[in-house]
């Protein structure tokens, strides 16, 4: 508002420079009110920007942890595998030992081989058949078998005094020996 608008509608003086006091004191009043209003947005913005940093840093904390927490069960999980695993080798060491103790006395394999063979093929029965037992399962697989055993008949004789490689007398001379 302009003091030339209110005397072109005929106000006194007086009455003029009082409406020009209070409009001024009105905007005066505002600007203040705006000042005070852009310093509050001031600190709004400030305050949004460190916010900001922070949820940066919360974020990046966030997926440490998420990282760690999938470390954790990654190992978690590995331990139980490993438990697991475990379990199962002893289960297995178990069953071996009970199907090495059921061999009849006396049964020497042709070699360790032969032995593991036989072992799984009755680990086999027992899990198609538990109700199966191991030696029944043993004399149905080695029967009428041949080559699994040892046979002392087959075996080389030592005889004392003797070089068991070639059959001759210990006491002679050897060819290497004459020159």
């Amino acid at each position: 508002m302009k003091r030339a608008d209110l005397e072109a509608l005929n106000l006194e003086k007086e009455a003029i420079d009082k409406i020009m006091d209070m409009n001024g004191a009105d905007i005066e009043a505002k600007k203040a009110e705006i000042n005070t209003l852009k310093t509050q947005l001031k600190e709004s913005k400030e305050s949004i920007s460190e916010l900001n940093e922070k949820l940066k840093d919360v974020d990046s904390k966030d997926e440490t942890i998420g990282n760690l927490k999938k470390q954790i069960d990654d190992m978690v999980q590995a331990e139980k595998d490993r438990e697991e695993n475990e379990r199962k080798k002893k289960a297995d060491d178990e069953l071996t030992e009970r199907i090495v103790s059921a061999f009849p006395e006396g049964v020497e394999f042709t070699s360790d081989y032969a032995k593991n063979g036989v072992i799984a093929d009755i680990k086999s029965a027992l899990k198609e058949d538990a109700t199966l037992g191991v030696k029944e399962i043993f004399e149905s697989l080695t029967k009428d078998k041949e080559g699994i055993f040892k046979n002392k008949q087959h075996e080389k004789l030592k005889i004392p005094g003797t070089d068991s490689n070639t059959g001759e007398d210990d006491e002679k001379p050897k060819f290497k020996s004459f020159f």
